[in-house]
């Protein structure tokens, strides 16, 4: 775990040294974009600095992407099947990601996303990131879909395992969760809650999903040097990872309302197979961080703040507030 934290204050100090850079958080599925990842960073040095791959994500979006499913939702009688495939995917990548990069202290730490199922009661969730961490993960990331979660993100770090709480949009619980959080002064004092309760648990960081930029702002910003943040379909925060989908860079969305999703996408999923090669995936990828350096990815949703209740925001440091009960 102190291995883990001081990964973590390496990156918070480079954010605080480049303010202007962004750090991302790769998400990717295969050993080849593992690959790809490394040849992208390798053809394109000026990114260094100004665009740097913090971390890789195995993560459980390849329902969405991969197997082309409506949701991460996991259906009753596969979460065993599709766990050992996690599993094993993690693995491979773990091993992949150590082959191009050879230096520990530059390469990207390795995020193990819990699939739907096993956080459901701490027991399961305990012994699924045992077996991921045994894989290769760094560190696991749970969705923060109900209260209990809290419960397993302590006992994954009482017991050791570095924890990343997934907070706002949480895909494994279904559409209801699908909407901007932190939208009103009351909703972003809840949202600070849930930030604080993974810290006071023991969590080591977190990713924002579908948050209001004011919201994500003003934790990222003021956040501790040992707890990691990134965020996802909410703009620019201060001091806070991106999060990028390399299977998005290239493939195009086969659904309407894409205007969040990357421009750099230019194939279909039936050019799949012709096109999901190290050299090109590359390509994509290093245009897509070029646009994330730039400041023109991601695009910013509208803000759902009133003007009062985002200055009121603005002046709080939401990490010396009260936490949870």
């Amino acid at each position: 775990m102190s291995d883990f934290r001081d990964t973590i204050k390496r990156i918070n100090a480079w954010r605080s040294e480049h303010p202007d850079a962004t750090g991302v958080k790769i998400n990717l599925y295969k050993p080849v974009e593992v690959e790809a990842v490394a040849l992208a960073v390798r053809q394109h040095p000026e990114l260094a600095d100004a665009c740097r791959v913090e971390c890789v994500m195995q993560s459980d979006s390849f329902h969405n992407t991969h197997l082309a499913r409506a949701s991460t939702v996991v259906k009753e009688g596969e979460h065993e099947l599709l766990f050992d495939f996690v599993r094993s995917m993690t693995k491979d990548t773990a091993i992949e990601l150590r082959r191009r990069f050879p230096d520990p202290l530059t390469r990207p730490f390795l995020m193990g996303d819990m699939p739907d199922g096993p956080a459901r009661a701490v027991d399961t969730c305990l012994a699924a990131a045992e077996e991921l961490m045994a894989s290769g993960s760094d560190c696991i990331k749970l969705e923060v879909t109900s209260p209990a979660v809290f419960d397993a993100i302590e006992a994954l770090s009482n017991r050791g395992i570095p924890v990343i709480g997934h907070i706002g949009y949480t895909p494994q619980a279904g559409q209801d969760s699908n909407r901007r959080h932190g939208a009103t002064l009351d909703d972003a004092h809840d949202f600070f809650a849930k930030a604080r309760a993974i810290r006071e648990r023991g969590g080591c960081g977190m990713v924002m999903e579908r948050v209001a930029l004011e919201v994500a702002d003003a934790l990222s910003a003021n956040a501790p040097d040992d707890f990691y943040t990134c965020c996802i379909f909410t703009g620019r925060p201060r001091r806070c990872g991106q999060s990028l989908n390399i299977f998005d860079s290239i493939i195009k969305p086969d659904f309407k309302g894409v205007k969040f999703f990357p421009p750099t996408a230019k194939y279909t999923r039936e050019q799949f197979i012709d096109v999901y090669t190290p050299e090109i995936i590359a390509v994509h990828l290093a245009e897509l961080m070029a646009l994330t350096a730039r400041g023109e990815f991601p695009v910013a949703p509208k803000s759902p703040l009133s003007a009062a209740d985002a200055e009121a925001i603005a002046a709080i440091n939401p990490w010396k507030e009260l936490a949870l009960a």
